[in-house]
């Protein structure tokens, strides 16, 4: 199984658990991995909220889970069809497209997700994934035809999260949207774990040399500053909710997100906004601006 494949079937799963609140069994039963257990339950047809949006996901993702993929795309299909305005079963359906090579149709799926929902970070992931996938075929078919090998080459011999997260000409990467925003969100999960284990080098390397402190200090006093404070208190934790990304240009985008910062000392809840630029292959925070409390 290719690397992407198991990239999104990790996804289906977390996807799967943000709906299982409501159906307590079920989820129980998800938990053990009882999926045929799963099966028996909703195929009963007195089984409670048998229709629901809930109970319909779970019984899809077990249904994959069992690798009855054929059965699985069909009742996903249904989904789309019973809860058009929902991204997860777009998700899902397309993530189990593209494990059976259907990447046109995948890609439809995956991009109504993200229209329906583009707050939801599994679609931009996979839909990332299923690109690259896809460029990996056509570049291949390219060199086969004559193309330049060492120009194209790398799409077929490096490893899909590599090129994602380091190959030296990621730019290309940003000819297309959902890419650059796969990166983008990649290089903001490394800021946010830099910040919560107070990796203080790594901290500030997120930062441009053309980052402007909101509070008016110069960047070399901020980084003074901020350096102060990694050093001392305790431990702190930094979590990231509902980002949206926008690509402004081939060399500037803006994230907005929810915040939650907890150290042994503070806890809040903000609305936050990064500015960045594309800079050495590499998107870099220009600015930050806290909206407000919440």
């Amino acid at each position: 199984m290719s690397n992407y494949r198991l990239f999104a079937a990790a996804l289906m799963f977390i996807a799967f658990c943000s709906f299982a609140g409501e159906v307590e069994d079920l989820h129980a039963l998800a938990g053990k991995q009882e999926y045929e257990k799963i099966l028996k339950l909703t195929d009963q047809d007195d089984y409670p909220q048998k229709n629901t949006l809930r109970v319909m996901f779970i019984r899809g993702v077990a249904l994959a889970k069992l690798k009855r993929n054929s059965q699985a795309i069909d009742h996903f299909k249904v989904m789309t069809e019973n809860f058009p305005n929902q991204a997860e079963p777009y998700i899902n359906l397309g993530v189990l497209l593209a494990g059976q090579g259907a990447d046109e149709l995948a890609r439809d799926a995956l991009e109504k997700a993200n229209t329906l929902n583009p707050k939801v970070l599994a679609a931009h992931e996979n839909l990332a994934e299923l690109y690259l996938a896809m460029a990996k075929k056509e570049y291949s078919n390219a060199i086969k035809l004559g193309g330049n090998k060492e120009k194209l080459a790398w799409i077929n011999n490096e490893n899909t999260a590599e090129k994602i997260n380091r190959h030296p000409d990621k730019k290309v990467l940003l000819e297309n949207e959902s890419l650059a925003k796969a990166v983008l969100l990649g290089d903001l999960e490394k800021w946010r774990k830099a910040w919560s284990d107070k990796n203080i080098d790594l901290y500030l390397s997120a930062y441009s040399q053309n980052m402007k402190p909101e509070n008016g200090l110069s960047l070399s006093v901020w980084k003074k500053q901020r350096t102060n404070r990694l050093r001392t208190g305790g431990n702190i934790a930094v979590n990231i909710d509902s980002p949206v990304v926008s690509i402004l240009n081939n060399k500037t985008a803006k994230v907005s997100f929810i915040q939650k910062y907890t150290s042994d000392y503070l806890s809040d809840v903000v609305k936050k906004t990064i500015l960045f630029e594309f800079y050495n292959n590499k998107w870099l925070i220009v600015s930050e601006k806290q909206e407000g409390v919440l």
